[in-house]
């Protein structure tokens, strides 16, 4: 249970981050960019909602992963 929070609360506050990350991995205007100018001109455009969106399905695959990660490690480290 702690893996699977600990990925949904890690999921939640990287996904502005990741919001600008991937719009200057795909946006042909944001070439050469850097990363403050490129959140300003979505915050500019969009608003704030930019920054949420996709932020349900970016938890959904996150989380789960972190609890399967969590629980491997510490049953591997009860083997020992």
């Amino acid at each position: 249970v702690g893996g699977l929070l600990s990925g949904a609360v890690a999921a939640a506050v990287t996904a502005p981050s990741d919001a600008i990350k991937t719009r200057m991995q795909v946006g042909e205007q944001y070439v050469g960019k850097g990363y403050l100018a490129v959140a300003k001109d979505m915050m500019k455009k969009e608003g704030i909602k930019v920054f949420s969106q996709g932020i349900s399905a970016r938890i959904a695959w996150i989380a789960p992963g972190c609890a399967v990660t969590i629980c491997t490690f510490e049953w591997f480290k009860g083997c020992l």
